[in-house]
């Protein structure tokens, strides 16, 4: 399969034989890995395990807290000539912003209230492993979710897998 995405920005952005190859391809990747539930060490140790050269970049201990701008410390970034930046950020739209602005992928990581693709993905994943496909399925999400990224994500991938999602 070809991969056409630049950008990783939400899962509106798939389609479901896209999200169908991800999780072929993370089942393959999880006889080699066991999976971290810590957002940061897991892509991490992610990245490491492929071989990639990873660094984290904290808001408190960088240019951010001195006023730099997010553009700024992109582009700071962007000249370090990275392959790719998983990015989160408390503004919604931040990873769209750098991905109109930056020439490496940019993986949303969460944004705000806005999308959190890398845990719906995770989630539909865990649910595959379990049943096969969601086909059919009924899911029913539990909990504070009037401003959840995560609950809108999943809603999002769960019916474009077939599943039907309910809120409680």
């Amino acid at each position: 399969m070809e991969w056409r995405h630049k950008d990783l920005l939400d899962v509106t952005q798939l389609n479901k034989e896209e999200v169908q190859h991800i999780f072929e391809t993370a089942t393959y990747f999880q006889e080699i890995n066991s999976p971290s539930t810590r957002t940061k060490t897991s892509f991490d140790m992610a990245g490491k395990r492929l071989s990639c050269d990873t660094f984290s970049l904290a808001k408190s201990s960088s240019s951010l807290t001195k006023g730099e701008t997010l553009k700024d410390t992109a582009l700071t970034l962007q000249a370090m000539n990275p392959d790719g930046i998983v990015l989160r950020h408390w503004a919604s739209g931040a990873s769209q912003f750098l991905a109109e602005r930056l020439d490496c992928s940019i993986i949303n990581a969460g944004d705000g209230r806005h999308a959190h693709p890398t845990q719906a993905l995770l989630d539909g994943f865990t649910l595959y492993q379990e049943w096969g496909s969601l086909e059919g399925k009924t899911v029913l999400i539990l909990g504070d979710i009037a401003h959840s990224r995560v609950a809108r994500s999943n809603l999002i991938l769960m019916n474009k897998m077939g599943a039907k999602v309910r809120f409680c």
